[in-house]
């Protein structure tokens, strides 16, 4: 690693996605699509309520959970919400998925998949 991006803060969360992008959770800025060759920010979305979880990247989709909102799937290529579950708990803990199985638990204990 040879850069720092002094604009990106509050990060919590990084994961590689399709189009040699990074995926980012931050407190400050919500989810935040990176373009690291580049150095720059290709889509930037506020997390609704709370702060986001640890994004999860499944082909062209992030999911992220809201600490204190919904679970929310955007797409990796432009940043558009593509659908959302509603909790009253919120989501804290990082969404998990492999062999085309997926899952997230709500702050309530509750299991969505």
């Amino acid at each position: 690693m040879n850069w720092l991006h002094a604009e990106l803060t509050g990060i919590t969360g990084v994961v590689a996605a399709p189009g040699r992008l990074l995926i980012l959770s931050s407190g400050d800025l919500g989810v935040v699509a990176f373009d690291p060759v580049a150095r720059e920010i290709r889509w930037q979305r506020e997390v609704e309520r709370g702060a986001p979880t640890p994004p999860l990247v499944v082909g062209d989709i992030v999911v992220v959970g809201e600490s204190e909102g919904g679970l929310v799937a955007y797409s990796v290529a432009d940043g558009r919400e593509l659908t959302r579950i509603e909790d009253e708990h919120g989501f804290a803990a990082m969404p998990s998925a492999a062999a085309g199985l997926g899952a997230a638990v709500s702050n309530a204990g509750k299991l969505f998949g």
